[in-house]
């Protein structure tokens, strides 16, 4: 603590983190909400959807990695949003809900 207060360096990285660490709550709680009462929307673009889903998938893995993998419940879907924002993912409520269906009606087998 001491050291973080004498340097501006260390304090800069500091409330780096911190915010990293906000945001990223905010987006595991934004996914944990989308998950436990996702909208009713049956108007939703399945193409919008695929476009967000290769947006935000694609920027840390090939897309063929989320095509591969093995999706048999809605807990599935649930705890790859998770463990995707575990590893940094920033999303919103409304992005999570998407992707969530996206995936659901797409690869959920």
């Amino acid at each position: 603590a001491y050291l973080i207060a004498i340097s501006p360096e260390l304090q800069s990285g500091a409330k780096v983190r911190r915010e990293e660490q906000r945001r990223a709550a905010e987006s595991l709680q934004a996914v944990r909400v989308a998950l436990v009462s996702p909208a009713d929307r049956s108007d939703r673009d399945l193409g919008a959807a695929r476009a967000l889903v290769e947006e935000t998938c694609t920027m840390c893995h090939e897309l063929t990695e989320v095509e591969n993998y093995p999706l048999h419940s809605e807990q599935d879907v649930a705890e790859l949003l998770e463990r995707m924002v575990e590893n940094g993912l920033d999303v919103t409520e409304e992005d999570s809900e998407t992707i969530a269906w996206y995936l659901t009606r797409t690869y959920m087998e």
